[in-house]
C-alpha cells in the first residue's frame, strides 16, 4: 500500500486527482490539502510515501514546500504538478529533489499511475541504499548513548511483514530513534538510542514518545498496534543480546494482559515456580459440574496472572491438570480402558492451552471443549443403563445396595444383571461395590478423629470386622499398615 497526499490549492483539481487515485487498490490517499503549510504540519507527524504537489500556491509555494520536505526528510517521493508556461519552476523543483512531474493538462489515470509507479521504483531503491541493519556488527558503536532494545512481535493477521519492516525503517530513520535489526533467526528489534545527558525520567519520556510515534504511523497502515517488549536501559553494545532476551520475554506478558501493546521489562518480575493445581472431579457429572470447573479454571489463571507465572510454566501446568482431569473422569465413568484411551485423544484440550495467545482465549476454548466433553459423556450415560446404575452406586455407596435393587434399575433379573455386569466391568457387582467402598474408607482414613465403626458405617459396611477383611483383601494391607504409610496418627 502506497500512502499519498495531494497538495493543490485549486479544489476541483484536487478532487479530480483524489478521485483518480481512490480507484486504485494499492494506493491510499492519506490526506488532501489546499495549503502547503498545512501539509507540512501533517507530514511532521504522519508517515507518507509520496507527495503530489502543485508549484504555485498561496502563503508557501511549492518550491519552499519541497525544500522543507527534503530538509526534514518528511517523505520519500515527490511528484510536482506543472503547467507549460511554468516549466522553469518545474526544473528548479527537480533540482531540489523532486522525483517526477506531470503537466496539468496531461493528468489522467494512466499518466498519474505511470508517474507514481516510476517514483515507487525510485524510492524502493533508495530505501535499499539506506542504512538497513541485519546483524549487531553493523550498528555504529557509540558508548555515550543510553540504549534499550525494543522487540517487535508481528501477529499472523498483520499485513505483509516486509511492508511493516519498511515502514519501521522509515519511521526510525526519520526521527533518529536508533537502529532497526531484521535478523532471519529472531524477531525484528530496535536498538533505541537515548541521550545520556538527561535524567532517567526524561529518557523514559523520550522513549515513550518514540514508541507512540511508531504505533501511530503503523496504525495508519495496518489498523493494529504492534506488540513490543522493551528492555531495561544499558550503555555498552555488549548489552544488546541480554536486552533482546529481556524485551522478548516481556512481550510474553500479552498472555495475561492482551489489551496492552507495549510491555516494559522493568515492570515485570517473572516467576518460574510451577503452581500446584488439580481440577476436582467429584461433582463433574452433576448439574453444577461445569460451573465448578469454570470457577477453578478462572482461579488458576487469575493466580498465574497475579503472581506473573512464566507463561510456558503456566501452560504446562494447565495442560497437565486438564489431561489428568479428563482421564480421571473417563476412568471413573467409562471404566473400559480401551474407550478411555480413545476418548482421551478425542478433544484437543492441550492444543487449546498451548496455542492460545491469551488467558481469555485459553479460558474460552477450554470451557467450550469441556462443555462438549460433558455433553457427549452425558449422552452415553443416557443411552446406557449401566451409566445410570454406576452413578446410582456412587451416590448410595453408604447404603446396603442390594442386588435386587440394582437389577431392577437395569430392568433385568438378578442373574442376567450379574452376568452382564461382569461382562461389562470385568468384576462382579459385589466386587465392584466393595472396591468403591474401600475407596471411601481410604478417603476417611486421611481424616483424623474417625473410629473404625464410623468409617465402616459411612462406607456402607455392615460392621467394622467385615470392612477390615475386605480392606486387606483388596489392598493387600491392614488398615493399621495403610494408616501408618499415610502418616496418620493412631485412633
Amino acid at each position: 500500500m502506497i500512502r499519498v497526499i495531494i497538495v493543490e490549492d485549486e479544489i476541483l483539481s484536487r478532487i479530480g486527482i483524489q478521485s483518480l487515485l481512490e480507484e486504485q487498490k494499492d494506493i491510499e490517499v492519506a490526506g488532501t490539502f489546499g495549503f502547503a503549510k498545512d501539509a507540512l504540519e501533517y507530514l511532521k507527524t504522519n508517515l507518507v510515501d509520496i507527495v503530489i504537489t502543485d508549484i504555485e500556491m498561496p502563503e508557501m509555494n511549492g518550491l519552499e514546500f519541497i525544500r522543507e520536505i527534503r530538509k526534514q526528510e518528511l517523505a520519500d517521493g515527490i511528484i510536482i504538478l506543472s503547467c507549460y508556461d511554468k516549466f522553469e519552476y518545474a526544473r528548479e523543483a527537480i533540482a531540489l529533489g523532486t522525483d517526477n512531474y506531470i503537466l496539468k493538462q496531461d493528468i489522467n489515470e494512466e499518466n498519474l499511475m505511470k508517474a507514481i509507479c516510476e517514483v515507487r521504483e525510485k524510492i524502493s531503491g533508495r530505501t535499499g541504499e539506506r542504512r538497513r541493519l541485519h546483524s549487531l556488527d553493523e550498528i555504529p558503536a557509540d558508548e555515550t548513548d543510553i540504549k534499550a532494545v525494543g522487540v517487535i512481535r508481528l501477529e499472523q493477521d498483520h499485513v505483509d511483514e516486509k511492508m511493516i519492516l519498511h515502514l519501521l525503517d522509515g519511521i526510525i530513520s526519520r526521527y533518529h530513534m536508533g537502529s532497526l535489526i531484521d535478523s532471519y533467526n529472531r524477531n525484528p528489534f530496535i536498538v533505541f538510542r537515548l541521550p545520556a545527558s538527561v535524567p532517567k525520567e526524561e529518557r523514559k519520556r523520550i522513549l515513550g514518545d518514540y514508541i507512540e510515534e511508531i504505533q501511530k504511523n503503523i496504525l495508519q497502515y495496518t489498523n493494529k498496534h504492534l506488540l513490543m517488549g522493551i528492555s531495561r536501559e544499558f550503555r555498552d553494545m555488549q548489552g544488546i543480546p541480554a536486552g533482546y532476551q529481556e524485551a522478548d520475554e516481556a512481550v510474553e506478558m500479552r498472555f495475561y494482559h492482551e489489551s496492552i501493546s507495549v510491555y516494559y521489562s522493568e515492570d515485570i518480575c517473572w516467576s518460574r515456580e510451577t503452581p500446584e493445581f488439580m481440577f476436582s472431579t467429584k461433582s463433574f457429572m452433576e448439574k453444577s459440574g461445569l460451573e465448578i470447573f469454570e470457577k477453578e479454571l478462572n482461579q488458576f489463571l487469575s493466580t498465574c496472572r497475579r503472581k506473573q507465572i512464566w507463561v510456558k510454566t503456566a501452560r504446562d501446568a494447565l495442560s497437565q491438570a486438564v489431561s489428568i482431569f479428563v482421564y480421571s473422569i473417563l476412568k471413573e465413568y467409562l471404566y473400559d480402558m480401551a474407550i478411555v484411551r480413545r476418548w482421551s485423544g478425542k478433544y484437543p484440550f492441550v492444543d487449546a492451552v498451548t496455542t492460545s495467545a491469551s488467558c481469555t482465549e485459553v479460558n474460552r476454548k477450554v470451557q467450550e471443549l469441556i462443555g462438549q466433553f460433558k455433553e457427549a459423556l452425558t449422552e452415553i450415560f443416557e443411552e446406557d443403563d449401566f451409566g445410570r446404575i454406576l452413578s446410582y452406586i456412587d451416590k448410595n455407596i453408604s447404603t446396603g445396595l442390594p442386588l435386587e435393587e440394582l437389577a431392577e434399575l437395569g430392568n433385568m433379573s438378578i442373574s442376567a444383571f450379574c452376568r452382564k455386569f461382569k461382562d461389562r466391568m470385568g468384576v462382579t457387582p459385589v466386587q465392584y461395590i466393595n472396591q468403591k467402598r474401600i475407596e471411601k474408607v481410604k478417603e476417611m482414613i486421611k481424616k483424623s478423629g474417625c473410629t473404625l465403626g464410623e468409617i465402616a458405617a459411612a462406607a456402607g459396611f455392615s460392621n467394622e470386622n467385615y470392612m477390615v477383611r475386605v480392606f486387606k483383601k483388596i489392598t493387600g494391607k491392614t488398615i493399621t499398615d495403610y494408616r501408618r504409610d499415610m502418616g496418620n496418627v493412631k485412633f
